[in-house]
């Protein structure tokens, strides 16, 4: 009789570690199988499995909106990175920032907004029309360089930001 606690103890604590482990061993499933439908398996699967959301995931629209959350954050440290290089940087790049920080305006004020109420609202067409546009603003940001002979300080950040955004898109897709 003593034993039954002890083992009933001792039970749970194995099912409660071996689901813990479980979960922080990868992507779920259901991450697995979305993140194949994207342009990046890679990239969907680190995202959305370093959010603590995405482990516990029940369904695709919850991973497009990590993904969407993804994409505002990156945005918002790459306008805080052109905000920094507007005060530092020579005159010949004024131009160029400014525009990059009316696109990434754009991308934080109007199509992170958009995707996410479209997603949670059930209208995915116009959340995966909101992260297309996302690429969009990058690309305008990246071509504004190289008019006057200047290299982007922005590649790696508009890249990681498109990036991010063709993945967004491609989950919302799943949802039409």
């Amino acid at each position: 009789m003593a034993q039954n606690p002890i083992l009933a103890t001792f039970t749970a604590f194995l099912l409660l570690f071996s689901s813990t482990a479980a979960a922080a061993s990868g992507p779920t499933n259901l991450i697995k199988q979305t993140c194949r439908q994207t342009p990046d398996h890679n990239l969907c699967a680190s995202t959305l499995t370093a959010d603590p959301r995405g482990p516990n995931a029940g369904d695709v629209p919850t991973l497009a909106l990590i993904m969407i959350d993804s994409v505002k954050a990156r945005a918002t440290s790459t306008l805080e990175e052109i905000k920094r290089l507007m005060k530092q940087t020579a005159p010949s790049l004024k131009e160029p920032l400014d525009n990059c920080a009316a696109r990434y305006d754009v991308v934080l004020e109007a199509d992170v907004t958009v995707a996410r109420q479209a997603v949670k609202l059930g209208n995915p067409k116009f959340g995966e029309g909101a992260m297309n546009d996302v690429g969009v603003e990058c690309e305008d940001c990246e071509g504004g360089f190289g008019r006057n002979g200047e290299k982007s300080p922005l590649t790696k950040q508009n890249g990681d930001v498109r990036g991010l955004a063709d993945v967004a898109a491609a989950i919302v897709r799943l949802l039409l």
